[in-house]
């Protein structure tokens, strides 16, 4: 999941848009598959940066959320 968060992260950065969100989503799904939680936060924060460079907050706020419960969940 590393792989693809990186290569999405790279696609941001060349503004390509949509190859990025394709990265993102195979890394949440081999994230989601292994069960790696940190992996699936992290990636889920990146889509809502994603989504808030495209002008979609609302979907920024949802995604962000989502991050931050899983990451509330990793917690001691």
């Amino acid at each position: 999941s590393a792989t693809w968060h990186e290569l999405g992260l790279l696609h941001v950065a060349r503004q390509r848009y949509q190859e990025a969100l394709a990265c993102y989503e195979q890394a949440l799904a081999v994230a989601r598959a292994i069960g790696n939680q940190a992996a699936m936060a992290q990636t889920l924060s990146s889509l809502g940066r994603l989504a808030q460079r495209q002008g979609d907050t609302a979907k920024a706020r949802q995604l962000w959320s989502q991050s931050l419960h899983l990451a509330e969940e990793l917690l001691p």
